[in-house]
């Protein structure tokens, strides 16, 4: 036989229950933030309290059990996980001058290539950059 809906929420709210009982808090890998522990819990406590009540309509324990699940889906994606590290490989430097004298388009010629700034912007290699810094031409972010 089929399980009612209200049989369906009961199983949903222990699932979620026994889910949230084998997960750690915290902010180390692996771990959930506790923002997410506590949303989760607070939405089976909901849910426990509907299932209370076993006079309700069926979509009122359909709706319930979407929103465990849903629930549920964000707290396993909330883990904390290894960021990489991110390497910068660019920097953003900037023309000498008055703001004025920056305004539009403007060219430098340096060694055997030709820079373009845009409003006195450029973003370069970070060798590049430190050279034209170096040099004299530019400043730094």
């Amino acid at each position: 036989m089929a399980k009612s809906k209200f049989e369906k929420l009961r199983g949903a709210i222990e699932d979620g229950n026994s889910f949230l009982s084998s997960i750690v808090v915290g902010g180390e890998v692996g771990q959930y933030q506790k923002v997410d522990h506590d949303e989760f819990e607070s939405i089976l406590e909901t849910a426990e309290l509907i299932a209370q009540d076993e006079s309700l309509e069926p979509v009122r324990y359909e709706s319930e059990i979407v929103l465990i699940a849903e629930a549920k889906k964000h707290l396993q994606n909330s883990v904390v996980v290894m960021k990489e590290p991110v390497e910068i490989i660019s920097k953003v430097i900037f023309l000498k001058g008055t703001a004025s004298q920056c305004i539009g388009s403007h060219t430098l010629h340096h060694k055997s290539g030709v820079i373009n700034f845009h409003d006195g912007k450029a973003e370069l290699p970070i060798e590049l950059a430190d050279e034209l810094i170096k040099a004299g031409y530019v400043d730094a972010e």
